[in-house]
């Protein structure tokens, strides 16, 4: 992202937004039960409502944004609530995971095609990936095509994992994967 894009996100967030003060995505509230703790990622992470929840919840949290001013928000909650969230304010266009290093991948309101593998190659065997998505822009028109979630490659991207979640409701596309787990060779006598 160039320093325009920068500068817009944090003129955005330097002034009420639609998504501060709101509840984390009802996606992440039904999964968190079921997911074992460990290091979760949240992309795009703005004021940090999911990056909150899931360190309360006992997952230790990387998250990303392009805007600082969102992210200071987040630092400050964090450290005032003692929550082991590790703020970086980063290009996601350009970013990517180190291999194999999340249980959790979170990206709600944010998608960005080019960044799709390589966000599942930064997942854990048994890690889950979760998104949330419109289905249309803020000005009722389709997303940009890097943007959607519902891209015809999506199914090839997620062979090998178990699809909890592929639906279409309120307008956002939902979507939740778990990442095959890898099982030791079995000792053959």
């Amino acid at each position: 992202m160039s320093r325009a894009d920068r500068e817009v996100w944090d003129r955005r967030w330097s002034r009420p937004d639609e998504h501060a003060g709101l509840p984390p995505d009802p996606l992440l509230l039904g999964a968190l039960a079921d997911l074992p703790r460990g290091r979760a990622l949240d992309l795009g992470a703005g004021e940090g409502r999911h990056a909150l929840l899931l360190a309360s919840e006992g997952w230790r949290v990387d998250a990303l944004d392009v805007s600082e001013v969102a992210l200071c928000r987040l630092a400050r909650q964090a450290r005032a609530r003692r929550l082991p969230v590790r703020c970086a304010v980063v290009d996601l266009e350009e970013w990517r995971p180190p291999e194999a290093t999340y249980d959790l991948v979170v990206s709600v309101d944010f998608h960005l095609r080019p960044l799709l593998r390589p966000l599942l190659a930064g997942l854990r065997p048994g890690g889950a990936y979760l998104a949330a998505q419109r289905t249309l822009g803020h000005d009722g028109e389709p997303l940009r095509e890097e943007w959607r979630l519902d891209s015809p490659d999506l199914a090839a991207a997620f062979a090998g994992f178990d699809v909890l979640v592929d639906r279409v409701r309120g307008g956002r596309r939902e979507f939740l994967a778990l990442h095959a787990r890898l099982h030791p060779p079995r000792r053959t006598r």
